[in-house]
C-alpha cells in the first residue's frame, strides 16, 4: 500500500540544489509583504488560469505503463505505480521536477471520472507547488480544488502569500494537531503564536505522543527563536517514557540528538559570525554518509545541495530538506515522514558545513 505520496514521505532526502521554499521553522525567514484577502484570491485564481513559465519547455514523458489513477495494477514497480514512479525517479532529481508536476497536471486531466483519483492527483500536484517549485498560489488553488480547506500547507500558502489571517482561520479548524511531526502546532509559531503552538504539542504529550509533542514543542520553540527552551524540549523527548508499541519514538529521540548536536555546533543558528562561501558538511544517512553543500551570502543560508549519497529510502527528502533550510534560513526543519534517517543526515551535514564557516 502506497498512500499519498506526499502525504506519507512529506518529502525525503538525498539530492538538490534548491532555494527552500517550505515551511520556515527560523525566525530569520523572510516575512512576506502584507496582502488583503482579494489579492491573494485573485493571485490564486491567476495561478489556476495559467500555465507557469517553465511549461512549454518540458515535455510529458513517463513510462506506457503507468497507471494514472494511482493503481499500479497490483505491479509494485516504478513502472506501474504512480507512487513508487515519483519517489524513485521524480523526487530525488531536481531536474526533474518541472516533468513530475506536468505529469501530475495530465493525471488530473484524465482522472476527471474517478472521483478519488481525481482528488489524489489535486492532493499531490498542491504538494509538488509546494514542497518543491514553492509555488505557492498554484499550490493553493490545487489543494482548494481537492477539498483540502484545513490542510497545514494551504496555511502556509497564505502565509507564504501574505495574509497572516487566512494561514489562521484554516490552523483554527485544528482543534488539535494529529500530524506525526507537529506541523500543525509549528506553524502556529512561525506565523507568530508560540503560546498557541505549545498548547497543541503539550497536549500530543498528554494524549501519549511525548516523543513527538515534545519534538514538536522544540521546532515550535526554534521557530520563534527561543532556543533555551527548545533545548529543553529536546532534552524531554530524549527523556520521555514511551509505551514499546510507539515505534516512532526511536526516530524522535534521534531527530532531538541531530538537533541538538547542530545547536551546538551553530549556536541559536546565529549565522552574523559566518563567513560567506562554499562549505561542505557530512552526515549518517540510512546506507552511508550524506554530503551536502552549503553556500551562505550575506550571513544567511543561500543554497543547500546533497552532492554524495548512498540512500536508496530518501524518498523526496533529498529534495525538500534543503529546499526548507534554504527558505526557513537554518536546519531546524521537519524531517520527511518515510525518510527521516536520510532527513537527520541532511541536517546534520548542513550543520557540520555551516560550522566550518563560522569565525
Amino acid at each position: 500500500m502506497h498512500p499519498p505520496v506526499f502525504r506519507r514521505f512529506l518529502f525525503g532526502a538525498a539530492l538538490l540544489i534548491v532555494m527552500f521554499r517550505q515551511a520556515s521553522i527560523s525566525p530569520a525567514a523572510e516575512t512576506p509583504a502584507a496582502k488583503t484577502r482579494d489579492e491573494v484570491n485573485a493571485a490564486i485564481a491567476e495561478a489556476g488560469r495559467t500555465h507557469p513559465g517553465w511549461w512549454s519547455g518540458v515535455k510529458l514523458d513517463f513510462p506506457n505503463t503507468l497507471q494514472l489513477d494511482w493503481s499500479g495494477g497490483g505491479k509494485a514497480s516504478p513502472d506501474y505505480r504512480m507512487a513508487l514512479y515519483l519517489d524513485e525517479r521524480i523526487y530525488p532529481n531536481p531536474s526533474r521536477w518541472t516533468s513530475g508536476v506536468r505529469l501530475l497536471h495530465h493525471c488530473v486531466e484524465v482522472n476527471g471520472q474517478k472521483p478519488s483519483a481525481l482528488r489524489k492527483s489535486q492532493f499531490e500536484l498542491a504538494e509538488a507547488y509546494r514542497l518543491l517549485l514553492g509555488d505557492y498560489a498554484r499550490a493553493a488553488y490545487w489543494y482548494l480544488q481537492a477539498k483540502e480547506h484545513i490542510a497545514v500547507g494551504l496555511a502556509e500558502c497564505y502565509r507564504r502569500l501574505g495574509n497572516k489571517q487566512m494561514a489562521v482561520e484554516v490552523l483554527d479548524k485544528h482543534a488539535r494537531d494529529d500530524t506525526r511531526d507537529g506541523e500543525v502546532a509549528t506553524m502556529w509559531a512561525a506565523i507568530g503564536d508560540l503560546d498557541r503552538g505549545l498548547k497543541l504539542a503539550e497536549d500530543m504529550v498528554r494524549r501519549n505522543r511525548p516523543t513527538s509533542g515534545n519534538l514538536a514543542a522544540a521546532l515550535a520553540c526554534m521557530a520563534a527563536g527561543e532556543f533555551g527552551k527548545a533545548k529543553a524540549y529536546l532534552n524531554k523527548v530524549l527523556t520521555a517514557q514511551t509505551d514499546r508499541r510507539n515505534w516512532h519514538a526511536g526516530f524522535d529521540r534521534q531527530r532531538a540528538k541531530v538537533y541538538l548536536d547542530a545547536l551546538t555546533k551553530v549556536p541559536n543558528f546565529d549565522l552574523t559570525k559566518a563567513a560567506d562561501g562554499t562549505y561542505t558538511g557530512t552526515g549518517r544517512g540510512y546506507k552511508g554518509p550524506v554530503t551536502v553543500e552549503v553556500t551562505l551570502r550575506s550571513h544567511a543560508i543561500a543554497s543547500v545541495r546533497v552532492t554524495r549519497h548512498r540512500e536508496n529510502r530518501a524518498r523526496n527528502s533529498i529534495g525538500a530538506v534543503p529546499v526548507r533550510i534554504v527558505h526557513g534560513g537554518s536546519p531546524a526543519v521537519h524531517a520527511v515522514s518515510g525518510a527521516t534517517v536520510t532527513s537527520n543526515a541532511i541536517v546534520e551535514a548542513t550543520a557540520a558545513a555551516i560550522a566550518k564557516a563560522m569565525r
